[in-house]
């Protein structure tokens, strides 16, 4: 059997065995993805389920749950500026190992990564993202095994203080896996359990050197000195996991307390200061994206009103954008195209891909904007580009492809046009704008 075999394999005993699928993404790209993924395994789309708002995807849990065993829990790290990993937290506390959380970014940003994780996230999928690799993703976050069961059994004993069976437990994980670094967290909470702090700390210790980008057990390590009262070492292993994870504002705080204890004036100010930093960029991307949503709101009633808002927007984040932000240009670029405005729009769009340059969707908008302008042959350019970077956006919609093959048809590029619009009838056989071209071409 091979290895794609096998996660296959994974994934529909998952289903098959009542566990589900939330997504929590605007990306009707990914969404059409992840329910090819589900055909290619001869699964039907009763296991998903999708949702859109950001901050009620708890509740959508909590009734999953009720048809469910398990639930993987797929999330945009951002959706439209509003942050969605505030939420992992609560979604762990509240129902545990039954749901999984993979995190969606199209960031690669180490310190970002480290804070999903930080957060909650059981494991991160960068897009693009392809089919193997969504069911790659899904089977190595899911995959049955008995270390897991194990894990869950000694966290049981532990939280009810049983210690016996904790360390019977935590030994069948070391006959599973000598060095395993939640057998080691695991042992180090029973030691502590037992006011064995040196053989706690040794375990914490040992489970870090095993797992060095974990940051579990530096963060049992910080919990233990703070009980035992050694404000030094707490202090450098707080500054070890800021070193890890340095985008965790309530960690610059902790470690401006710390320095608080020992009396350093000059640090306590430093880390509090950085602390101040990061909740005042957090404030203002919120502040920048608040202001963005009402300039969609705003661009129906009054268009010029609408873009002033979203100009704003833009103007608040200060250069400081990355891939989670393009969402942003194009709402910007779409309200300057209604307006007539294709020359600006360009502009708007040449911004973004100095963000993101090889972005598909960014570059057939530039295409579109391009064609408002006449100008066909440079839009040809740009949607050569965004297909080279990016070929299932023909599959995303049927006005896509049809809007392709007019740029062609324009161009007077016939063989591509009706390629184009052939590929629009595909999508959708009853797409009547698309029988129209290929009927002109034809006479």
């Amino acid at each position: 059997m091979s290895k794609r075999d096998t996660l296959d394999q994974v994934v529909r005993y998952f289903v098959q065995n009542d566990g589900g699928f939330l997504v929590v993404s605007h990306d009707n790209a990914f969404i059409k993805m992840f329910k090819g993924c589900l055909k290619s395994l001869g699964l039907s789309n009763e296991c998903l389920h999708t949702h859109y708002q950001v901050d009620q995807y708890l509740k959508q849990v909590k009734n999953l749950l009720k048809r469910h065993k398990r639930i993987v829990l797929f999330v945009e790290a951002s959706v439209e500026g509003r942050s969605s990993t505030v939420f992992f937290k609560q979604v762990k506390d509240l129902v545990g190992d039954r749901v999984t959380i993979i995190c969606i970014s199209t960031e690669v940003n180490r310190d970002l990564l480290s804070l999903f994780h930080e957060m909650g996230a059981d494991n991160i999928i960068i897009k693009p993202v392809s089919v193997n690799s969504i069911i790659e993703k899904i089977a190595y976050t899911i995959k049955p095994n008995n270390l897991r069961q194990l894990v869950s059994k000694a966290k049981e004993a532990i939280e009810k203080k049983d210690v016996p069976q904790g360390e019977i437990i935590v030994n069948e994980i070391f006959k599973i896996s000598s060095e395993s670094a939640i057998g080691n967290i695991l042992i180090g909470d029973i030691h502590k359990l037992k006011g064995e702090y040196g053989e706690a700390e040794t375990s914490y210790k040992k489970a870090s050197q095993n797992a060095r980008m974990y940051l579990e057990p530096l963060e049992r390590l910080v919990s233990l000195y703070d009980q035992t009262g050694q404000k030094e070492l707490k202090l450098n292993t707080l500054k070890k996991l800021d070193k890890l994870s340095p985008l965790n504002h309530e960690r610059k705080l902790a470690i401006g307390d710390a320095y608080a204890q020992i009396g350093d004036v000059d640090n306590t100010k430093a880390y509090y200061d950085d602390a101040l930093r990061l909740v005042r960029k957090n404030a203002n991307d919120l502040m920048s994206n608040t202001m963005m949503q009402v300039g969609k709101k705003m661009k129906d009633m009054d268009s010029g009103l609408g873009l002033d808002y979203m100009d704003k927007a833009l103007a608040m984040k200060k250069g400081s954008f990355t891939k989670e932000d393009l969402w942003m240009f194009n709402e910007i670029g779409l309200a300057l195209r209604k307006q007539g405005k294709w020359e600006e729009a360009v502009q708007n769009y040449q911004n973004a891909l100095k963000v993101s340059p090889n972005d598909g969707g960014i570059l057939y908008n530039m295409a579109m904007a391009h064609m408002q302008g006449k100008q066909f042959y440079k839009a040809i350019q740009y949607i050569e580009k965004a297909l080279e970077s990016n070929p299932d956006i023909l599959n995303l919609d049927a006005n896509i492809p049809y809007n392709i093959a007019l740029i062609y048809y324009s161009a007077r590029q016939y063989p591509e046009a009706r390629q184009y619009a052939k590929i629009a009838q595909v999508n959708d056989p009853d797409h009547a704008q698309a029988a129209k071209l290929l009927q002109k071409m034809q006479g």
